[in-house]
């Protein structure tokens, strides 16, 4: 019964996906620029292998609203600069093949026509390095247009 639901589901999916408007091609949202405001260096050490309440965490893509939300993946000084009622904050790890592996581009997209979210991380795979599997941490902001927080991490 349920492969029937899901069988029904995709198809009514691809055929809202059929019609020749643009509202099934996904869309980029444009994170937002970093400005003297925001600290950086901050967000950089709350997503990196400095921080061990991140790295107990099981999921790879985190969304975080507020300061309770940032509190929940960082013990220390919160002072980002981020409006939380304007912004949000996209940040998270994934496990590599090779810790010489590095991040050459995020993306965040949305397709319209039924408000789904995909989160895109291209990675640069060292051809010629020692493998040590370890994790590759990302971050970006976003304005507070998100009417979800169901966003589908893709790594390729």
């Amino acid at each position: 019964m349920k492969t029937l639901i899901l069988t029904l589901y995709i198809s009514t999916l691809l055929l809202n996906c059929s019609n020749s408007d643009d509202s099934c091609e996904w869309k980029l949202i444009e994170p937002v620029f970093i400005s003297n405001d925001i600290n950086g260096d901050l967000i950089n050490d709350i997503f990196s292998e400095n921080n061990d309440k991140l790295n107990d965490i099981d999921r790879n893509l985190l969304i975080i609203n507020n300061e309770q939300e940032l509190s929940e993946i960082y013990d220390g000084e919160n002072n980002l600069g981020i409006n939380f009622e304007k912004y949000f904050l996209i940040g998270g790890k994934f496990q590599t093949s090779s810790i010489s592996n590095e991040i050459l581009n995020e993306a965040l997209f949305k397709r319209d026509y039924n408000s789904t979210y995909k989160y895109e991380i291209t990675v640069k795979q060292c051809s010629e390095c020692f493998t040590a599997i370890g994790n590759l941490y990302y971050w970006k902001i976003y304005t507070s247009m998100l009417n979800n927080e169901n966003i589908e991490l893709t790594i390729k």
